[in-house]
């Protein structure tokens, strides 16, 4: 080989070589500031497999004595609307509960919604829907199989053509659609949910001087509205004489306006709208316009919000949540400038298991994950209630999968229908008492 390769080349050996033939001999030191620990570089760089366990072993001895405390007192001006309520029924409270795939489906908002308004009155389910724009064309995804093809052999085991494994591809197609832009909602009769509907809103954006809605109640005749042109949110009041269990809104597929949701709800009583998006990390609140939350908020009127994630980011090998912590702190301040004086509650992740050494234990990151979470609450004066430690802390995941009924999923990550209501339950008495015991 030439100069150019060796030159670099015995640098850097020599480098290594002298670090090694000076890191014996360079003191231990402890004080209050930092420490340094004596280097055996011939042992760092021949770690037995059980000093590797070993030190994985006292990670998790760490993770299950660390205890984090909730913080409750945020709440207060939360828990004294609440008090006004109980005292005078005909008020009107509103909780926006964000969140990932645990409370999709109105998992744990459903239960809590039932037990709030059993206790405070309302009915309805609050604001549903996410954001749609009619079209007149629409995008349809397949997936395509191909099945495996095995090798052809002659008779003295040559092959005389390879095979293929199987293998599957997604494709989209893009069609055409006729007719009108709908939505249909029909009344249920499920706990935390609602059998008719007594006030109905319709909340959208960028509407034309032309645009309108057409309106069946019911099954009747359909009504024509006319909407508020504009960029900012509008909301156009629907609410019949008398309740219905059916609604269905028509749109024009060429007015591409921009349609955010229906509430239903009363003039009385406490609503909790739940926002469920599977696998967000709550970091990117900054991406939805303080404009825009401040207008639902004027015209929901919102007490409190709630902030649950965290197992979108969570890891087993993640030691270091700082950049999350960033994040969520942006989210959180965001929310602040959109809805002031709204207190905010954050929720903890819950307990996460992963297999360690054949059998499923408490993810080694979800105490420091805790703990960060503890962190940015306190930094941001929200509340913060540790689901983690609720739950039964550390392997706590194991006996809500192995519960009759389950009350999670074999994921030891999600929750079932059941163990979302003793989610709720637990949640309910955080709200009503500010207690967590």
């Amino acid at each position: 080989m030439n100069k150019s390769f060796w030159r670099p080349f015995l640098i850097t050996a020599g480098a290594i070589g002298l670090l090694a033939a000076l890191a014996p001999l360079i003191p231990a030191r402890e004080n209050k500031v930092f420490s340094i620990k004596k280097l055996d570089p011939v042992k760092s760089l021949t770690a037995k497999p059980e000093e590797v366990a070993a030190a994985a072993d006292t990670l998790t001895e760490k993770a299950r004595q660390l205890h984090i405390a909730s913080e409750l007192q945020p709440l207060a001006p939360f828990l004294q609307k609440l008090q006004q309520q109980g005292q005078n029924p005909s008020g009107n409270l509103r909780v926006a509960f964000f969140g990932d795939s645990i409370i999709e489906g109105d998992l744990l908002t459903g239960k809590l919604r039932e037990l709030l308004q059993a206790q405070y009155g309302g009915h309805g389910v609050g604001l549903v829907g996410y954001t749609f724009i009619p079209r007149t064309w629409g995008f349809e995804e397949s997936v395509i199989e191909t099945k495996a093809i095995p090798e052809v052999l002659d008779s003295l085991g040559n092959v005389i053509s390879s095979g293929q494994a199987s293998s599957s591809r997604k494709e989209t197609r893009r069609f055409n659609v006729s007719g009108p832009a709908w939505v249909e909602y029909t009344g249920v009769k499920t706990p935390g949910g609602a059998s008719e509907f007594r006030r109905i809103r319709l909340f959208y954006s960028r509407a034309t001087a032309s645009s309108t809605v057409r309106v069946s109640l019911d099954g009747g005749e359909q009504t024509t509205h006319a909407l508020t042109p504009g960029e900012g949110v509008q909301m156009l009041d629907l609410s019949p004489a008398t309740p219905v269990t059916k609604i269905r809104l028509t749109f024009s597929p060429t007015d591409p306006i921009h349609v955010y949701g229906v509430s239903f709800d009363d003039r009385s009583g406490v609503y909790v709208d739940n926002f469920a998006v599977r696998g967000f990390s709550g970091m990117y609140f900054n991406a939805i316009p303080a404009e825009f939350m401040g207008a639902f908020h004027r015209h929901l009127d919102y007490d409190l919000v709630v902030l649950q994630y965290g197992g979108n980011v969570s890891s087993p090998k993640v030691r270091d949540y700082s950049r999350y912590k960033k994040g969520m702190t942006e989210s959180i301040r965001h929310i602040q400038r959109a809805l002031p004086g709204v207190p905010i509650l954050v929720i903890g992740v819950q307990d996460r298991s992963s297999k360690q050494n054949g059998t499923y234990q408490t993810s080694p990151d979800i105490p420091i994950l805790v703990q960060t979470q503890s962190q940015f609450a306190a930094e941001t004066g929200t509340a913060f209630w540790n689901l983690y430690e609720a739950m039964g802390g550390y392997n706590s995941m194991p006996g809500y999968v192995n519960a009759r009924p389950s009350l999670a999923a074999k994921d030891y990550t999600h929750f079932t229908r059941a163990g979302a209501d003793k989610l709720a339950q637990m949640l309910h008495k955080v709200l009503t008492t500010g207690k967590n015991d």
